[in-house]
C-alpha cells in the first residue's frame, strides 16, 4: 500500500507550490509527503539568491546539488513510494526517470495544464507558417540535437530502460490526452483531473458573486527578469528598458480613452520590490490573481496560463504583443508564436504595441462564449470530470485503484 509521496520539482518550492500541489490535502488523507528540490542539479546558472524563504508549516524539503546525489537517494528508497514529478522528460532529466524505473518506483507526471500548440494547423494567421520556418532555421545545432534525442527517448524509451508501466499521467482538457510529453504504454494510467487553476476557481466560487466590477487587470509574466531564463542559460526575449515603457504607454492610453484603472497581477515568481517602479505607480499585487480577474471588467495578457481564469469567468481578453516578442532570435524564448496561437483559439486578435493605432473598444473587447467553452473543455477541464480539487481526485485514485498491487 502506497503511503509515501515524493514531490520532485525543478524550481525552488514555496508556499504557492505547497498549496497548488496539495501537500495539506495529501497529508490529511494519510500520506507522508516530502519534497525534493533538484533545481541546482539541473541548472548550472541557478542562484539561491534568486529566491526568498516563505513561511509555511512544512519542513520536509530536501535540496540536491548534483545528479549523483539524486540517483543515490532514489536507490535507497525501500518502501512503497510514488513520485510526483513536476519536471519535464528531457535529456537533462532522463537520469531521474531512469533511476526511478530501475528501483521500480511508481511515478506520476502532470499533463493537466495543456496549452494550445503553435504547431497545430488550426486557425493560423497568414504569416504563421513562414514564421515557424524562420524559427526552425534560427535553431542552434544543440537545440536540434536535444529535440531529436528527446523524441528518441519518448518513442524508444524501452531501449533506454525507462519503465512506463508505472506512470500515472494527470490529464485535464480534451487536448491534454493527446500530447506526447512522456513515454506511455498499455499500462499507463490516464487520470482525468484539470488544470491547476481550476482548483483556485472551485475555492473562489465559494465566496459568492461579485458586483460593481470596475477594475482592469494585467497578467504580468515578468519577461525581462523571469528566473527560468537565467536557470536555463537563455536570454530574456526583451530587456526591461524595451518592455516596461511600452507597456506603461499603452496602459496610460487605455486608462484615458476607456476611463479605467489598471492593476498589475504580479507574476508569482516576480520580485518587483527589488526593482524601480516599472509600472509607474500602478498597484502591483502578488498572490491574488484569481480575485483580481474575478473582479475585473476585462483582462490584459500576453500568454499567461492565468488567462484560464479569465476563460472560466468569461472575462473579455485583450492580448498584447510587441515586435520584440515576435523576434526569432537564436537562444531566446519566442512568446509571439504562443500569443498568436492562444488568441486564435479564443477568436481574439492581439494588439502589437509597436504598430497599432486604433483602440476601438467595440472591436477589441468581445467574448465569444462558444470559443471560451471550447477552450475550457480542450485545455482546462474536460466536460463531465469530477468537480473536486485535483489532489483529492488523485488521492482517491491511489487509495481505490489496483495500482497498489502492480
Amino acid at each position: 500500500m502506497i503511503k509515501k509521496i515524493i514531490i520532485i520539482t525543478d524550481y525552488p518550492f514555496n508556499k504557492r507550490d505547497y498549496d497548488r500541489f496539495g501537500v495539506a490535502t495529501l497529508q490529511k488523507d494519510g500520506f507522508e509527503v516530502e519534497v525534493w528540490d533538484i533545481t541546482q542539479a539541473l541548472y548550472k546558472n541557478f542562484s539561491v539568491n534568486e529566491t526568498l524563504p516563505e513561511n509555511m508549516n512544512f519542513n520536509r524539503i530536501y535540496s540536491f546539488g548534483n545528479k549523483t546525489a539524486i540517483a543515490e537517494a532514489i536507490s535507497h528508497l525501500d518502501e512503497p513510494y510514488i513520485a510526483i514529478c513536476i519536471v519535464p522528460y528531457t535529456t537533462s532529466t532522463f537520469f531521474l526517470f531512469h533511476a526511478l524505473s530501475r528501483k521500480r518506483i511508481k511515478y506520476c507526471v502532470l499533463q493537466s495544464a495543456s496549452f494550445p500548440n503553435p504547431n497545430d494547423q488550426i486557425r493560423f494567421r497568414r504569416n504563421t507558417i513562414s514564421r515557424l520556418i524562420k524559427r526552425a532555421l534560427s535553431l542552434h545545432p544543440s537545440d536540434i540535437v536535444r529535440n531529436v534525442c528527446r523524441t528518441l527517448l519518448i518513442r524508444y524509451y524501452m531501449l533506454f530502460r525507462i519503465n512506463s508501466a508505472f506512470v500515472i499521467i494527470l490529464v485535464g482538457g480534451e487536448k491534454s490526452r493527446d500530447i506526447k510529453l512522456y513515454p506511455v504504454d498499455d499500462n499507463t494510467h490516464f487520470l482525468w483531473t484539470h488544470a491547476l487553476d481550476y482548483d483556485l476557481y472551485l475555492e473562489e466560487n465559494k465566496e459568492g458573486s461579485q458586483e460593481n466590477l470596475k477594475g482592469v487587470v494585467f497578467l504580468d509574466e515578468y519577461y525581462p527578469f523571469h528566473p527560468d531564463f537565467v536557470n536555463m542559460g537563455m536570454e530574456s526575449p526583451i530587456l526591461p528598458e524595451e518592455y516596461y515603457p511600452k507597456m506603461c504607454a499603452f496602459f496610460s492610453r487605455l486608462e484615458k480613452e476607456w476611463n479605467c484603472k489598471i492593476t498589475i497581477a504580479a507574476h508569482p515568481r516576480s520580485h518587483y520590490e527589488y526593482h524601480p517602479d516599472y509600472f509607474e505607480g500602478r498597484p502591483i499585487i502578488k498572490g491574488e490573481t484569481i480575485r483580481l480577474v474575478r473582479e475585473s471588467q476585462f483582462v490584459i495578457t500576453h500568454m499567461s496560463t492565468s488567462l484560464n481564469l479569465a476563460v472560466l469567468y468569461k472575462k473579455p481578453l485583450l492580448f498584447v504583443t510587441m515586435d520584440k516578442l515576435q523576434t526569432m532570435d537564436t537562444g531566446k524564448f519566442i512568446p509571439g508564436i504562443y500569443i498568436d496561437r492562444v488568441a486564435s483559439e479564443l477568436h481574439c486578435t492581439p494588439i502589437n504595441l509597436d504598430q497599432f493605432e486604433d483602440l476601438s473598444k467595440d472591436d477589441l473587447l468581445h467574448t465569444d462564449l462558444a470559443a471560451y467553452d471550447e477552450y475550457q473543455s480542450n485545455f482546462i477541464k474536460k466536460k463531465g470530470t469530477p468537480e473536486l480539487p485535483l489532489w483529492e481526485i488523485f488521492s482517491s485514485f491511489i487509495k481505490s485503484s489496483d495500482i497498489n498491487s502492480e
